[in-house]
């Protein structure tokens, strides 16, 4: 992975960076649930929502887009909960640059300051265990008939076959990521 793609991005608020560097990117569900918000770390997030951690520290996880009516007809083999609770559970990274410009412009365009932080893949080979892979934009749902995303949207970077490498959209780690000092 690392020589393939040997930069990885992701995008967050605006004054985040000292908060992740204490705390590391954790997924939401991990936030959510140390809230005692369990119930939303399985749910859609229709708002920008502040969560606290630490002592008087808050973070804000962005909202997310339905991009259909009935996400559920988009679903296969897993229910709404089950797969907003996969996407939750979930640090996201762009492995292109530009997507990631794409969404911070999109939320400053809202009012909504962000910052791009760019790592180097080798930086998270701690939680190689924890790695996957898309080859689509999870988070977004076409506009087409079918069955689009369900458990298999994310795979195993070990199970993932190599000469597919081109098409990966996302790198997601399950859990906790570690960010390097810049």
């Amino acid at each position: 992975m690392v020589r393939f793609r040997p930069r990885l991005w992701h995008v967050t608020f605006a004054g985040a960076l000292p908060t992740i560097h204490r705390f590391g990117l954790r997924p939401a569900s991990d936030l959510l649930q140390e809230a005692g918000r369990e119930r939303e770390a399985n749910t859609f997030r229709a708002e920008i929502t502040r969560v606290p951690v630490g002592e008087g520290e808050s973070v804000l996880l962005r909202n997310q887009r339905f991009t259909r009516k009935k996400p559920l007809d988009s679903l296969d083999g897993i229910s709404e909960a089950e797969w907003w609770r996969l996407v939750n559970n979930r640090v996201f990274f762009f492995v292109k640059e530009m997507a990631a410009i794409e969404l911070a412009e999109a939320y400053e365009n809202q009012g909504f300051p962000q910052q791009v932080l760019e790592l180097p893949t080798g930086s998270i080979r701690d939680v190689a265990h924890a790695i996957e892979v898309t080859t689509c934009n999870s988070g977004v749902f076409p506009r087409v008939a079918g069955r689009t995303r369900g458990r298999e949207t994310f795979v195993p970077l070990a199970s993932f076959d190599s000469a597919l490498r081109a098409k990966i959209r996302e790198v997601t780690v399950v859990g906790t990521v570690r960010v390097p000092y810049t």
